[in-house]
């Protein structure tokens, strides 16, 4: 499973949000999407949502479907952690 952060834009409600995460819930590709911190009281944090693809999801194709919508600021494949070796 592959992550992807989305911001929605400033002054999209959180009623707003969750009837936008419904949506995407039901694509194929995505397998779950949570809040990052979702019992922040900040607004620019209570925007912030990673959507969980499936291994064999194109990942840019979802990234770019994701920007399509008019609620969402940005979607963007964060950079790969891991041990140095």
């Amino acid at each position: 499973m592959r992550s992807i952060s989305v911001m929605f834009k400033s002054g999209i409600s959180l009623q707003q949000q969750k009837s936008v995460l419904q949506e995407i819930d039901e694509w194929k590709d995505v397998d779950k999407i949570l809040y990052l911190l979702p019992n922040s009281d900040h607004p620019d944090i209570r925007r912030m949502v990673n959507t969980y693809v499936n291994d064999e999801a194109d990942i840019d194709e979802v990234v770019q479907q994701l920007e399509q919508l008019p609620e969402i600021e940005s979607a963007s494949v964060p950079p790969q952690r891991g041990l140095v070796r």
